[in-house]
């Protein structure tokens, strides 16, 4: 398998997606290996996605958050930078 080049901004959201998927598996007590094989996936790749190393299609982060018994909700916020500059333009 050859590793994906992610572009920075990218590494960062692979990175706390990932930091947010290890968070609830734990909550809820399953291994990375019992959550894998839940959603019908190998646990290195699991692993590689809470790593934050690898990209994840939306088909994989629902099977994810039905694993998790959670809903998948993605949104889009608007950056501090990005607030600021509408407020002194």
């Amino acid at each position: 398998m050859v590793a994906q080049k992610l572009d920075p901004r990218t590494k960062r959201a692979a990175r706390e997606l990932g930091r947010r998927m290890r968070a609830a598996r734990r909550e809820i007590g399953l291994s990375q290996e019992k959550l894998a094989t839940k959603i019908g996936m190998t646990r290195s790749n699991y692993a590689r996605l809470e790593q934050g190393t690898s990209n994840v299609t939306l088909d994989t982060l629902r099977r994810i958050a039905d694993g998790l018994g959670a809903e998948l909700a993605i949104d889009f916020l608007r950056s501090a930078a990005r607030r600021n500059e509408k407020t002194t333009a």
